[in-house]
């Protein structure tokens, strides 16, 4: 595997996980003000089903199927997840702000799914110049 491949991959990887420590306290802070039971999974399952729904469309992909199921459960979960941190926003500002991290889960994880779709394009050796004869005709190189 091709170091730039790895690179994207793991740099998209963890700008995902960034992001979702952003929003896991932002959605944590809501859930405890809402007294919702285990408010310390409830981030962990939005962000975490938008991750795998990312794994499996890759898979889906890999084998042939259709991968618009999990791109549309990626994308539900991605707008609870907004839905959730505007509930803790007081104003425009703050909704946008709390926007940021769940719109970044999804287009890291999307990007992350792009990068591991794609096999890194190996460099082909160069081919060596032809050589016209004299009689005009390619004669073949060694």
């Amino acid at each position: 595997m091709k170091l730039e491949f790895k690179m994207a991959l793991l740099g998209t990887i963890f700008m995902s996980f960034i992001c979702m420590i952003v929003s896991y306290g932002t959605m944590l802070e809501v859930a405890m003000m809402h007294r919702i039971a285990v408010a310390e999974l409830f981030p962990l399952v939005v962000d975490g089903t938008m991750a795998l729904s990312m794994f499996i469309r890759v898979y889906f992909s890999k084998i042939g199927k259709d991968v618009r199921a999990p791109l549309l459960i990626m994308g539900f979960f991605t707008l609870t997840s907004i839905f959730i941190n505007a509930v803790a926003a007081r104003d425009a500002l703050e909704l946008f702000i709390y926007s940021i991290a769940p719109i970044g889960v999804f287009s890291c994880t999307e990007l992350s799914a792009m990068i591991i779709e794609k096999k890194p394009i190996e460099k082909k050796p160069r081919k060596k110049p032809q050589v016209r004869g004299s009689n005009g005709q390619f004669v073949k190189s060694e």
